[in-house]
């Protein structure tokens, strides 16, 4: 591709880029000022309370994680038209970059549902272990 034909692809793909970066910030925004409105403050005390505040306002949640999940759709899309606009002008850029791009918009949000699904399962997990442990050194061997 030569130089006009690069700066002609990035005048037709750098409006949608740059909406789609206003969009991540639109959706980041929105998922925020959700939260707070849905949600309120979040001072809750215990595990207990923390999961009965999650099993109360699991549609919230879902739409938060949904606005999350749009404003990181966005973020790629700006993200892959940034690495081809690089390539252009700097050749030697690794396509890894590219791969790295892709894996951001995948990953951040499996990690969030599984960071999510775990944070409600892990407190009774741990705390049955270290009742267990506890009861074993109250309780005198025979």
């Amino acid at each position: 591709m030569n130089r006009e034909q690069q700066l002609e692809w990035e005048a037709r793909w750098g409006r949608p880029a740059a909406a789609a970066a206003v969009g991540a910030a639109l959706f980041l925004v929105a998922s925020f000022a959700y939260g707070v409105s849905a949600l309120g403050s979040g001072n809750v005390r215990g595990d207990r309370a923390q999961q009965l505040r999650i099993d109360e306002n699991a549609t919230d949640l879902v739409i938060i994680a949904g606005l999350n999940g749009l404003a990181v759709l966005c973020m790629g899309g700006v993200l892959v038209y940034l690495f081809y606009a690089t390539k252009a002008r700097r050749p030697e850029l690794h396509q890894a970059a590219l791969v790295l791009a892709i894996a951001a918009v995948t990953g951040v949000p499996a990690a969030a549902a599984s960071r999510s699904t775990s944070a409600t399962s892990a407190p009774d997990a741990g705390r049955a272990t270290a009742s267990g442990s506890m009861r074993s050194q109250a309780t005198p061997s025979t």
